[in-house]
């Protein structure tokens, strides 16, 4: 639940903050590279296994 409320203030900042697309961009990086290790930890037997 935190990861979508970073996600929904990151996209409210950069609107009402008008800056440019270069940082929309890194803010894109950042979601899609969450995203992949949100769902590796959720789903790996490994990560379950340790933990």
């Amino acid at each position: 639940m935190r990861g979508i409320l970073g996600i929904f203030i990151g996209l409210v900042d950069y609107f009402i903050s008008n800056k440019d697309f270069t940082e929309l961009l890194d803010l894109l990086i950042v979601i899609v590279l969450g995203v992949i290790w949100i769902l590796y930890f959720r789903n790996s037997k490994r990560v379950r296994n340790t933990f």
